[in-house]
C-alpha cells in the first residue's frame, strides 16, 4: 500500500468515526449532516428508515433524536475497507451500541454497516450508509439466496458429504474449530486450515493444549472469551468475538471467531466456529486509534487521548497533580520569527515535558500553546516543583538564545488532589490559578492542594 493509500485509509476510518461521534455521542444533527453528501443514500434496519438525499436523511434524524435524544456509546469492530476509485472507498464494519434502560440495565445491539465515502473539499463524506442486522431466523444449512434441502442432504452418501465439506472448508476465509460447551472448552473438531494458521500438527496441538482450546487462548482473554460466548448464546443462536490465539512459536495472532451452538450425536452441547486471522486489521486499527489520540505536531497526547487515559488508569483516593500551562508572549515568537519557529518552540517544550515526566504521567497538548501535565500518583508537591523549576530554566535559556526579542516565558497553574474529578472541572480550576500568576516576574507556577 502506498503512503497516499495509507493516508486515505486513515482519513476514511476517521471520517466514519467522526460521523458516529456526531450521530451517537453528541446527537448533533448539523454536525451529522456536515459528514454526508447532498445525495446521501441511507438504509437503516427499520422498514421506514430510507433516505435518498440529505433532506430526507435530516427528517429521519429529527424523528430519531426526538424519540431517543440521549447519548449512545458505540464501538467500531471488524473494520475493512476497499478503494473503488480515485476519490472513493467502500468500507464494512460491525457497530456495537449500548442503550442504558435504567441504572442497572443496559442493552447491547450489534449491527453491520456497509458504507461508501467520497472525497470532496479535502474531506471524506459518506455517500451511502446501509445498516443491517444478522437474521436470527435463518436455520442451519440455509443461506441467502440458497437453502439446502434437508431431504436431499440426508440422502448424500458419506463420500459426497465429505467432498462437500472439503469444498466448503477450502473457500472459507479461515479455519474451522469446535469445542464442547464445558469447562476449558474440550476439543471437539479442528481442520487443517486452523492448524496451519497456528503452526501445529494435530498431535502437537492436542499435546500442547491438553485437548482444551482454552489453553490456546491468551491468558488475558480467556475469561472475557468464556463470558462473551455463554452470554451471547443465551440471547442468540450464534456468537461473534475477537481475541488472541497462541501459535506454536509462542507468538499470538488476533482472530475473529463466529460460531454456533450444536448438539453432538452423543448428546453433548458444543460450538462450531469459523476463525479468521485479523492480526493485520487489528494492527492498522490500533495505529489509527493511536494517531487520533496524538497531537500531530508534538507527538504528545491530544485532549481526547489524555482524557481516555485518565479514565483508564486513574483510581479513586490516590493523590495526583493536574497542571495547566501556556506560553507567555508566544504570539511574539510567531510574529517576529515566523510560525515555523513557533512550531519549533512548541516541539522543544514538548520534549522538555517528556524528559522530566515519568512514563506513567500523562502529557498532552490541548492546542495552540496550551499544555496539560498529569502527574499520577503524586504524594509530594515539591517533587513536581523541582521539575517545573528545571523546565522553566531550560526554556528560558532556549528563548534567550533563539528568540531574545520575544521575552517569552512559561506559566503554570495546578491542582493537587485525590478526588476523582472531571477533566473540564480540573481544567477550569487550574486555568484560574494560571492566570492569577500570569505575567508575574517573581512567580511562574502556583499549585493548590485540595
Amino acid at each position: 500500500m502506498t503512503d497516499k493509500q495509507q493516508q486515505d485509509t486513515k482519513e476514511v476510518y476517521q471520517a466514519l468515526d467522526e460521523f458516529f461521534q456526531s450521530y451517537l455521542i453528541e446527537r448533533n444533527m448539523e454536525k451529522v449532516l456536515s459528514k454526508v453528501t447532498d445525495e446521501i443514500y441511507s438504509l437503516g434496519t427499520g422498514e421506514e428508515e430510507i433516505a435518498t438525499n440529505k433532506e430526507e436523511f435530516k427528517q429521519l434524524l429529527m424523528s430519531e433524536f426526538a424519540v431517543l435524544p440521549q447519548t449512545i456509546p458505540y464501538k467500531i469492530m471488524n473494520y475493512h475497507e476497499k478503494k473503488i476509485g480515485e476519490v472513493a472507498w467502500n468500507c464494512f464494519c460491525n457497530v456495537e451500541t449500548c442503550i442504558q434502560l435504567n441504572e442497572e440495565e443496559k442493552v447491547f445491539y450489534t449491527t453491520r454497516l456497509t458504507a461508501s465515502f467520497i472525497k470532496a473539499q479535502d474531506q471524506y463524506l459518506a455517500s451511502v450508509l446501509h445498516m443491517s442486522e444478522g437474521s436470527s431466523y435463518q436455520e442451519e444449512n440455509e443461506f441467502f439466496p440458497l437453502r439446502f434441502s434437508k431431504d436431499r442432504t440426508e440422502t448424500l452418501n458419506k463420500e459426497s458429504q465429505q467432498d462437500l465439506m472439503e469444498i466448503i472448508c477450502q473457500i472459507m476465509p479461515g479455519g474451522v474449530i469446535g469445542a464442547y460447551l464445558e469447562e476449558g472448552f474440550p476439543l471437539y473438531v479442528v481442520n487443517e486450515q486452523i492448524l496451519d494458521l497456528m503452526g501445529y500438527t494435530y498431535d502437537e496441538f492436542v499435546e500442547e493444549t491438553g485437548g482444551y482450546i482454552s489453553n490456546s487462548i491468551h491468558e488475558e482473554d480467556i475469561n472475557f472469551v468464556t463470558e462473551c460466548i455463554y452470554k451471547q448464546l443465551q440471547l442468540h443462536k450464534q456468537y461473534e468475538i475477537e481475541y488472541r490465539l497462541k501459535r506454536k512459536d509462542g507468538s499470538y495472532i488476533w482472530v475473529y471467531d463466529i460460531g454456533r451452538k450444536i448438539h453432538t450425536n452423543e448428546g453433548r452441547e458444543a460450538i462450531i466456529s469459523v476463525v479468521m486471522d485479523i492480526s493485520e486489521n487489528v494492527r492498522v486499527k490500533k495505529n489509527l486509534l493511536e494517531e487520533t489520540m496524538r497531537d500531530s505536531l508534538t507527538g504528545l497526547y491530544n485532549r481526547k487521548g489524555g482524557e481516555l487515559l485518565m479514565q483508564k488508569y486513574y483510581e479513586k483516593e490516590v493523590p495526583y497533580v493536574f497542571l495547566m500551562m501556556d506560553i507567555d508572549k508566544f504570539k511574539k515568537i510567531n510574529d517576529i520569527y515566523g510560525h515555523y519557529e513557533g512550531d519549533k518552540a512548541l516541539c522543544f517544550l514538548a520534549q522538555l515535558f517528556q524528559k522530566f515526566s515519568r512514563h506513567i504521567d500523562i502529557v498532552m497538548r490541548l492546542g495552540g500553546d496550551e499544555f496539560v501535565i498529569i502527574s499520577y500518583p503524586c504524594y509530594r508537591i515539591d517533587s513536581v516543583e523541582k521539575k517545573l523549576d528545571e523546565i522553566v530554566l531550560q526554556y528560558k535559556e532556549m528563548v534567550k538564545k533563539e528568540y531574545p526579542l520575544s521575552g517569552s516565558s512559561l506559566s503554570f497553574g495546578g491542582i493537587h488532589t485525590n478526588k476523582e474529578e472531571a477533566f473540564e472541572t480540573l481544567y477550569q480550576e487550574a486555568d484560574k490559578l494560571l492566570y492569577e500568576i500570569k505575567g508575574k516576574s517573581d512567580q511562574v507556577y502556583k499549585i493548590v492542594k485540595q
